[in-house]
């Protein structure tokens, strides 16, 4: 696999290319196009969030290793298996136990899927 190295507009600029927010070397928001902080968040929330992405497979492959070597102690081992199992196929359902302050009850309505397990 390719490492590519992402350049940030700091590093653009100091390798002489065009300044972010700016076209063909003219400063950005000369004509009254100001970005707002909320743009701004998000653009920033945008470029974190893509850097994130692109470490997912070294991520998933750390997480796979730690898993299989027999050398780290077995509850760290385990964490990895159930963390990946659910990163897959989701947490699986937990019971949730509580008290109704009334005398009306609580009522559940199953699935026709789970119905015939209620039976």
């Amino acid at each position: 696999m390719e490492n590519k190295k992402i350049a940030c507009s700091t590093e653009r600029e100091e390798a002489g290319g065009v300044p972010s927010g700016s076209r063909k070397g003219r400063p950005a928001n000369t004509k009254g196009s100001r970005k707002t902080a909320e743009q701004q968040k998000n653009q920033a929330r945008e470029q974190v969030e893509f850097l994130l992405q692109l470490a997912t497979p070294a991520a998933a492959k750390l997480m796979v290793e730690v898993m299989k070597d027999e050398d780290n102690p077995n509850n760290l081992r385990i964490d990895m298996a159930k963390e990946i199992l659910n990163r897959v196929y989701g947490k699986s359902s937990q019971i949730v136990e509580a008290e109704a302050e009334s005398d009306k009850g609580i009522t559940i309505v199953l699935s026709d899927e789970l119905k015939r397990y209620a039976t």
